[in-house]
């Protein structure tokens, strides 16, 4: 009996990690792919901005953006909303 523990333990451990790397990889996988293709418009998503400047999240979204916008659609950007 005291015997099945330890090995179960380390079943649902060797399971885990398997899951684990299983999903690492389908993730690094999936983040290879290019799938950008030609667009009427880009929409960019807002982050927080400082007394005019970007922050380093908003400046990437708009340096992709523009990368994309490069490659022919048209781009603009929209400010959120306050409630």
């Amino acid at each position: 009996m005291r015997l099945w523990l330890p090995l179960g333990i380390a079943l649902v451990l060797i399971g885990v990690l398997f899951a684990e790397r299983s999903l690492y990889r389908a993730i690094r996988h999936q983040a290879g792919e290019e799938e950008a293709r030609p667009a009427d418009a880009i929409v960019v998503f807002g982050a927080a901005q400082y007394n005019g400047a970007p922050s380093p999240v908003l400046k990437a979204r708009l340096d992709h953006a523009f990368d994309l916008e490069e490659s022919g659609p048209l781009m603009r950007a929209r400010r959120p909303s306050r409630p």
